[in-house]
């Protein structure tokens, strides 16, 4: 699919900015960095009242921002193709976010879902979810292998693996939006971080955990497993099921 845009209403987008008021204490006193980091284009409109006329990086280029690439990985006709899922070995190292639990913590709550929700399709996806993020990096590949090819297509055939990329500047935009809104509430967020009370990041003051978990902290790299709808039933899925899995994610 191709879409055309006017050149005159390009150029028009281009110019626009909006004016935001940041906190003099962002990005270590230097909002300039913090724009950068946003992929913004900035320029100051009132220092003295920390006020910035921005400007969106891709808007100025007249070219797409790239803050988000998926590339399916595979499916039911590659999915034993250990090529198929090199892109994850070039990934640049990152601690899994069960970095710190040991090994058999995690795979005492693999075999703990097995036995209780035995047949569940929801349940297995949360053991695929939590076997990859466990995952040691250089086991990656092998552990997203063996979801999709052992555990998923045999119970739903047309259930493929994606990954998901996701630029760090969309994070650092996700983060802005929450301190605009969180200082029209409390105008003291725009003083000295040193006068406020909890840090605007903890997410104490508003969010779910989950956007608290993704608001700062780069969330560059997601993994999404596509499953066609279904009964919501997973026959065979049982305690043994995560057998090969285990000793892959340790």
């Amino acid at each position: 699919m191709t879409i055309t845009t006017d050149p005159e209403a390009d150029a028009e987008l281009a110019r626009r900015s909006v004016r935001v008021r940041l906190p003099a204490w962002l990005a270590g006193s230097n909002p300039l960095d913090f724009g950068r980091m946003c992929r913004w284009r900035m320029e100051a409109a009132d220092l003295a009242a920390g006020t910035w006329d921005v400007r969106l990086d891709e808007r100025v280029r007249r070219r797409p921002a790239r803050l988000v690439e998926v590339t399916r990985l595979a499916g039911s006709r590659n999915a034993a193709a250990a090529g198929a899922y090199s892109r994850l070995r070039r990934l640049p190292p990152s601690p899994s976010l069960y970095g710190r639990v040991p090994g058999d913590r995690v795979q005492a709550e693999l075999d703990r879902i097995s036995s209780q929700r035995h047949g569940d399709l929801a349940a297995l996806m949360y053991q695929v979810t939590l076997a990859t993020l466990a995952a040691p990096h250089d086991q990656l590949p092998g552990v997203v292998r063996q979801a999709l090819q052992v555990h998923l297509l045999p119970l739903l055939p047309e259930a493929a693996a994606y990954l998901v990329e996701v630029d760090d500047a969309l994070a650092k935009r996700y983060g802005a939006a929450r301190v605009l809104r969180q200082m029209e509430d409390d105008s003291a967020m725009s003083c000295s971080r040193r006068s406020w009370p909890t840090s605007p990041f903890s997410g104490r003051r508003a969010g779910s955990s989950a956007t608290r978990a993704s608001a700062w902290a780069p969330i560059s790299r997601r993994f999404s497993f596509r499953c066609p709808r279904g009964s919501g039933q997973c026959p065979g899925s049982g305690p043994a099921a995560w057998s090969s899995t285990r000793s892959a994610a340790r």
